[in-house]
């Protein structure tokens, strides 16, 4: 069985950018002073919401490569993939810092 895909990110205006940018600031000051403290949950976000990797990489546009670097925490998406993220997965910004909603932490 075959999900097809419908709809595109558009780039987000500058106002919009904001809060993603706060937040990704605020994420890089707490990595560097404590690079355990938090990460990502963009695998679990996955699972909970049945996308296949190839999937969301079409969906968000970008390559394989850089999302699963964002999925195994090996590297940060910059402040412009945080809301395509969010918006991909259902949820806010905030809330990839956390297991979905039933999933285990």
């Amino acid at each position: 069985m075959s999900t097809e895909i419908t709809f595109r990110f558009e780039m987000p205006s500058e106002k919009d950018m904001d809060p993603a940018r706060k937040i990704s600031r605020a994420v890089s000051d707490v990595l560097y002073s404590h690079p355990s403290a938090c990460y990502l949950h963009v695998k679990d976000w996955q699972r909970y919401c049945g996308y296949t990797t190839k999937e969301i990489c079409k969906l968000i546009g970008t390559t394989p490569a850089s999302y699963r670097n964002w999925a195994d925490n090996r590297n940060w998406p910059n402040a412009i993939w945080l809301p395509h993220l969010a918006k991909a997965f259902g949820c806010s910004i905030e809330e990839l810092f956390f297991s979905p909603p039933g999933m285990r932490q």
